[in-house]
């Protein structure tokens, strides 16, 4: 009979450790000082260790697999056994220093005793997903708010900038009536009472002249900036021999005037690009080039086209600038401490960055004092299409001078 008994106990104890071991939660069963008693395959998948490095140590402690004071541990398992679950910290390979684990807790006793001797730990996957889901679900909602923010101040954004540029426009034009007025008085004045004006009174009416025509410059200039910006993008092949030919047309009285010389691009390739915009890009850089001309030297004005790398530049040997200034030049109505004696609206390089951006094209500048200016743009998208001739229409009408006094069509 005691030999069946402990045949039985035997059989009993090796069907139980099968299912333990079986089991597809991660089980553990720890004794009340924090001892490691049983352990299944599971367990030692979610911890990523291997059980048998763990078996030369002993004792086999709680605090080997999981942070925190044994004791202190076991007494908090003790006291929520059978109802509820704990959060273990895990120090092993692979876990973050934040992780928890849950574990629900079922209290284990000897059957002649009434008191707990053992916790059974299992591994509560549905609180682990649930808090991830949790987790994530918070961030997506972050997220989301985050996202919505953004297309808020967007949307807001591009609508102050059409009004802003609504604005332009609408003050620009309304603008120009009264200067056309201002300068049919000018030139009444100057032509039947001219004769009979003192010297001091002509050469006010010449400063008042020049101030109207700056003025006129300006309006022209900002009617130019704005118009760019809204006028629809006809992307066409383009020849930039030609179109820096026309440009070249345009502003022939100053070059002529300056003793200025353009050196034109040495391969004729074509680029896509709007016909009006390109041409409306290249008068303003090769008028700034005028512009900023040096006082002691003819100015000098190469182009030059790299097919290769989409890439277009325009230098000079003008006053040039500071480098470290090089991106504020590009701002509207921003001017170089070096070059604020030079009459200029502050607009036209503001324009030009406009024109890139529609056409997806990048601009820099790079300069040295007293030495030139060196514009570059790139991105630009090559073709191999046969050239149509351009028009008058084509190059822009109207097209408004960024250099000089006046302002001018094409």
């Amino acid at each position: 009979m005691e030999e069946n008994s402990s045949a039985d106990r035997s059989l009993s104890e090796v069907i139980q450790r099968c299912y333990f071991e079986q089991n597809p939660i991660a089980t553990i069963v720890v004794g009340k000082s924090g001892e490691i008693v049983l352990a299944n395959r599971q367990l030692e998948r979610l911890l990523r260790i291997d059980r048998g490095d763990l078996a030369s140590v002993s004792p086999l402690s709680l605090s080997l697999l999981f942070s925190g004071d044994p004791r202190q541990m076991i007494g908090e398992m003790i006291s929520v056994a059978g109802r509820g679950r704990v959060y273990l910290e895990p120090k092993t390979e692979g876990w973050k220093k934040a992780d928890r684990i849950a574990f629900d807790v079922t209290p284990l006793t000897l059957s002649d005793r009434k008191k707990v001797d053992y916790v059974l730990l299992s591994h509560c996957q549905y609180d682990q997903y649930t808090a991830k889901m949790a987790k994530l679900t918070t961030r997506q909602a972050a997220l989301r708010w985050e996202t919505a923010r953004e297309k808020n101040i967007r949307d807001q954004l591009e609508r102050e900038y059409v009004e802003l540029e609504e604005f332009s426009r609408m003050a620009a034009h309304d603008l120009k009536a009264p200067l056309r007025h201002l300068f049919t008085l000018m030139n009444t004045l100057q032509s039947d009472y001219g004769e009979v004006f003192p010297d001091e009174a002509a050469t006010l009416l010449n400063f008042a002249e020049k101030s109207a025509r700056r003025l006129h410059s300006l309006v022209s200039d900002l009617l130019g900036h704005a118009r760019c910006g809204k006028q629809s993008l006809s992307l066409d092949t383009v020849s930039v021999e030609q179109a820096v030919h026309w440009v070249e047309r345009d502003l022939i009285e100053e070059i002529d005037k300056y003793a200025g010389t353009i050196l034109t691009p040495t391969v004729d390739a074509c680029i896509r690009a709007d016909r009006s915009l390109l041409h409306q890009l290249l008068q303003n850089l090769i008028g700034n080039a005028l512009k900023y001309r040096s006082p002691e030297r003819a100015p000098v004005i190469h182009i030059q086209l790299d097919p290769e790398e989409g890439r277009l530049t325009v230098g000079d040997n003008g006053v040039g600038f500071d480098n470290s200034q090089k991106e504020k030049i590009f701002g509207a109505f921003q001017r170089l401490p070096s070059t604020s004696h030079i009459e200029g609206s502050g607009v036209g390089l503001a324009t030009c960055q406009r024109i890139c951006q529609r056409h997806g094209w990048k601009i820099t500048a790079e300069g040295e004092p007293d030495k030139g200016a060196l514009f570059t743009v790139t991105g630009i998208e090559m073709a191999e299409e046969e050239v149509k001739p351009p028009t008058e229409t084509d190059c822009g009408s109207p097209i408004y001078l960024v250099s000089g006094a006046r302002a001018e069509t094409a």
